[in-house]
């Protein structure tokens, strides 16, 4: 799962009052900052033997997009104006969840592809459902009242957690032995987890293919507005194309749940260019906005398949420390491909959004070639 942005119509900004302005490139993704950090993950994984956590649902993809506005076109970045030390936090612990909530779903039996798209198919509900809560925010002077939904949010999945899984640890759940609680040798332990997750080619290739992934997600859901605007003359309206995207990353990662794991990449992406040509190449607001819909449900079941593949690939003691470390990976291109696009379009244009995408989706191509296969053992 990533972090994105919650993307407002040109003309509900005018309504926003009391927030701070930033110069910023424009339309581009004003991220956190914050690095969800796989080093919390690893260490409070084993340390604390596998405190079992309730998987995320899209109050978890709502809460991390309250915490970041996209700038609309042609306005400077709208940011609101909260203590950053509080936000850090907050990205730290979703990224915690994020992290240990994969972890929890690929050790269970049975269906676990089927669970890891269902698990991410609510991120894409909560991103797909936070644009229409932020423009109904916009069009009230207390905009600062959107906070209340995020903690509301924050408490039912807090209160979830505490119901479904009454402080057990996952091991208790599992039904299997916890592990052990020799406390001479836990700075040990956790030196040789690190140089495990760190040695690991698997993690390391799936890393990298989660950068670029989430980096593109993120960079199609942040900028199309901004392209819609600019290069085919999109009104107000044209907000709405990012929850197009959003809600089409819901559902390719429920509907496409039945396809399979290794060889469906290469066709999702292959399909997923064409349709960013034909986005770069027919200039019509209404056939962009489908193909951008189209392109959200191929990219959709990638990243439940990257964990599964994850599962197949590493070994059961490093696994929610190794899922962390490629969730984080994402959380850095989901920061740093915006920002190049940003860069780009401030020099040649918003035009240059499409070839970039074609040469970022191009190169998950290439990246997953050299993700190993997983042993036959290992499949479901």
């Amino acid at each position: 799962m990533a972090t994105s942005t919650l993307t407002l119509p040109v003309g509900e900004l005018s309504s926003l009052s009391n927030i701070e302005r930033r110069t910023s490139f424009s339309g581009a993704h004003k991220s956190t900052g914050i690095e969800r950090p796989p080093s919390p993950t690893t260490r409070l994984h084993y340390r604390h033997d596998q405190e079992a956590i309730e998987m995320d649902t899209f109050g978890d993809a709502l809460d991390s997009k309250s915490v970041s506005i996209s700038g609309a076109p042609e306005v400077p970045a709208w940011t609101m104006d909260p203590k950053k030390e509080w936000i850090a936090i907050i990205t730290c612990c979703i990224g915690l969840q994020n992290a240990q909530s994969n972890g929890f779903i690929t050790e269970l039996p049975n269906n676990t592809s089927a669970k890891l798209g269902l698990l991410h198919a609510g991120y894409g509900a909560g991103a797909f459902i936070a644009p229409f809560v932020a423009t109904q925010f916009a069009q009230i002077p207390r905009w600062s009242f959107h906070f209340l939904i995020s903690l509301g949010i924050s408490l039912v999945n807090s209160l979830s957690l505490f119901f479904v899984f009454r402080l057990r640890r996952q091991h208790e759940i599992m039904g299997i032995p916890g592990p052990h609680s020799d406390n001479a040798s836990i700075s040990q332990n956790d030196e040789n987890m690190y140089k495990m997750v760190f040695s690991s080619r698997a993690a390391q290739l799936l890393a990298i293919f989660a950068w670029v992934y989430v980096g593109t997600e993120v960079t199609v859901g942040g900028w199309i507005v901004t392209f819609i605007v600019e290069e085919r003359g999109g009104g107000a309206s044209a907000g709405y194309v990012s929850s197009g995207f959003f809600g089409g990353l819901m559902l390719g990662r429920v509907l496409l749940l039945w396809v399979g794991e290794r060889r469906v990449i290469y066709l999702y992406s292959v399909l997923a260019i064409g349709l960013e040509l034909v986005i770069w190449l027919v200039p019509d607001v209404i056939g962009n906005a489908v193909a951008v819909s189209f392109v959200g449900v191929l990219l959709g079941p990638m990243f439940p398949i990257v964990m599964k593949i994850t599962s197949g690939l590493v070994p059961k003691r490093i696994l929610t420390g190794c899922i962390g470390w490629i969730a984080s990976s994402g959380q850095v291109g989901s920061a740093v491909f915006p920002f190049m696009t940003g860069a780009l379009a401030q020099k040649y244009g918003v035009k240059v959004l499409q070839p970039m995408l074609v040469g970022m989706i191009g190169s998950l191509i290439l990246l997953w070639m050299l993700v190993p296969a997983v042993p036959q053992r290992h499949r479901d």
